[in-house]
């Protein structure tokens, strides 16, 4: 990632990096390639594109072998109202460097708020979590890559962990050994789960989100 840090130095204004995190697989420990890992760079706009424009940079690069997402950090309020995940990933995320100038202020304002924050909707947390779940496992049979049944294979055991009461972080990054080594095995495509069961927990989950806390 200091690499990343050091080639976006070279296309923007430090001031204009509030920092790099990682997301997706390398969040939580299951990248295992360089071109799986995913880095995402919040920018800053100056007072004047602040002033005089409404286009907000949401955009890809390519640098070394994976991919670099340039959001602008105008688009955060509206990823925690509606718990986009990459946000929530991000700033859950163990790898990041974020631009000494805005160091404190991100701990104060994220790191020690980020619980609370992302926890504002839980229904809503539910809900997406199950249709992005829902929609992997869509991508799966008309692709037969198995990215996407590995992710909607997560998504279906962090979001019950977050049924159960457990923290956000928690279920971002898994703990039981049984569960890690599960998703390692579809993963690596050892094994094919029951895709029937998969998709019945999912919208078992659903209806329990109207029972949540909003």
């Amino acid at each position: 990632m200091s690499k990343d840090y050091k080639y976006l130095k070279t296309i923007y204004p430090q001031e204009k990096i509030l920092g790099v995190f990682t997301y997706d697989k390398a969040s939580y420990g299951f990248a295992q390639t360089e071109s799986e890992l995913k880095v995402k760079m919040y920018y800053l706009p100056d007072l004047e594109e602040l002033c005089t424009s409404i286009d907000l940079k949401d955009e890809f690069i390519e640098h070394g072998n994976h991919t670099i997402h340039i959001r602008d950090i105008r688009l955060i309020l509206d990823n925690i109202l509606k718990q986009e995940t990459t946000a929530m990933e991000c700033f859950f995320a163990k790898n990041y460097i974020i631009t000494p100038k805005y160091k404190k202020v991100f701990v104060d304002s994220i790191i020690e708020k980020r619980e609370d924050i992302f926890h504002c909707n839980p229904k809503l947390r539910v809900e997406a979590s199950v249709q992005e779940a829902l929609d992997c496992i869509k991508h799966f049979l008309e692709t037969k890559d198995t990215e996407y049944l590995f992710n909607a294979c997560r998504l279906r055991l962090s979001t019950d962990l977050y049924i159960q009461g457990n923290s956000i972080e928690d279920c971002l990054y898994l703990k039981k050994d049984y569960m890690v080594n599960y998703l390692l095995t579809i993963k690596n495509g050892i094994v094919m789960p029951d895709l029937d069961e998969v998709t019945n927990d999912l919208e078992e989950m659903k209806k329990l989100s109207h029972t949540l806390e909003t």
